[in-house]
C-alpha cells in the first residue's frame, strides 16, 4: 500500500507539474497523514530520484537544429561562465569584491567555495583592508610620502651628525611602534575571527557583528562598508517611477527645484 501511495503521489506530481518541494509542506503531511496514518511520506530527495529513474525530469537545456540559435546557445553559455567566472576570480593582487563580502559574512568565513591558497590570499586583503581603514591611516601614508621627500632635501651640519641631533628620531620610533601594535592587533582579529565557526544560516550577519563590536573592533568597521550595501535596485527604480509620475507631460512647466522638493516629499512622507 505505502509504495501504491508513492507512486500516485510521484504521478501527481508529473501530470500536474507540481514542485517536488511540495512533499515537505507541513498541509500536505497533514493530508497523507489523514488518507493514511501509517504512511511515512519519503523525502524530497527519493521522489527526485525516482524521476529521475523514470526519465520523466525535462532536462533544462534545450537542443535546437537551426544553426543559428545552437550558435546563439554557445555564445551565450560562454559570456555567461566569463561573466561569473570573473566575478568569483581570487588572485593575489585584487581579491573581488563579492568574494570579500563572503569573507566578512560570519555565515560564510570559511570559504569553502575557495582553494587554501585563494583563502589565505582572502585573508589577506581583508588584512590590508583592515589597516587602511584605520582612523589616519591615508593620512599617515600621505605624511610619510612628505617626509621621505624632506629627508632627501635635508641638510646636516658637522655638529649635528657628531651629536646624533635628529629631532624626527623619537617621532619616527613612536609612528613604528604604533604600527606594529595595529598590525599585531588586526592580525589578532583576522586569526580569532576566521578561526571561529560560522554562524548559522538563519542568523542575522549584521546583528552577530553588532554584538561583537568590541571583540573584532576594526573587521566590525570594515564589514559595515561591505554587508550594508543594498543588494536590490528596487528602491532607485522606485524613486524612477516617482520622477515619471511628478514631471508628466501635464505638469511640464515644473522647475527642477520644485522636481526634486516633490520627490524628497514623496520619500519621506510616505
Amino acid at each position: 500500500m505505502a509504495e501504491v501511495l508513492t507512486q500516485s503521489i510521484l504521478n501527481m506530481i508529473v501530470t500536474d507539474m507540481r514542485p517536488i518541494s511540495m512533499v515537505e509542506d507541513d498541509g500536505f503531511k497533514q493530508m497523507i497523514q489523514t488518507f493514511h496514518p501509517g504512511y511515512t511520506l519519503p523525502s524530497r530527495t527519493h521522489f527526485t530520484k525516482l524521476i529521475e529513474e523514470k526519465g520523466l525530469l525535462k532536462s533544462t537545456h534545450t537542443t535546437y537544429d537551426a544553426a543559428p540559435v545552437q550558435a546563439f546557445q554557445a555564445v551565450a553559455s560562454e559570456e555567461t561562465t566569463v561573466r561569473w567566472t570573473n566575478e568569483v576570480t581570487v588572485t593575489r593582487d585584487e581579491p573581488c569584491t563579492q568574494v570579500i563580502t563572503e569573507a566578512l559574512d560570519p555565515r560564510f568565513r570559511k570559504l569553502k567555495f575557495l582553494t587554501p591558497e585563494e583563502r589565505f590570499t582572502v585573508q589577506k586583503k581583508v588584512q590590508a583592508l583592515a589597516l587602511q581603514s584605520i582612523p589616519g591611516a591615508e593620512k599617515k601614508n600621505a605624511s610619510e610620502a612628505d617626509k621621505s621627500l624632506a629627508s632627501a632635501e635635508r641638510t646636516f651640519s658637522a655638529l649635528d651628525s657628531l651629536l646624533a641631533c635628529d629631532s624626527s628620531t623619537d617621532s619616527d620610533t613612536e609612528t613604528n611602534e604604533q604600527d606594529v601594535h595595529n598590525n599585531q592587533s588586526i592580525t589578532n582579529e583576522i586569526l580569532m575571527y576566521f578561526g571561529q565557526q560560522p554562524l548559522s544560516k538563519t542568523e542575522s550577519p549584521l546583528s552577530w557583528w553588532k554584538s561583537n563590536k568590541t571583540k573584532y573592533p576594526t573587521l566590525a568597521s570594515l564589514a559595515k562598508s561591505f554587508l550594508c550595501i543594498p543588494a536590490t535596485s528596487t528602491p532607485s527604480e522606485r524613486l524612477f517611477s516617482a520622477a515619471g509620475n511628478i514631471a508628466s507631460k501635464k505638469r511640464a512647466s515644473l522647475t527642477p527645484k520644485h522636481v526634486d522638493m516633490l520627490k524628497f516629499l514623496h520619500c519621506n512622507l510616505n
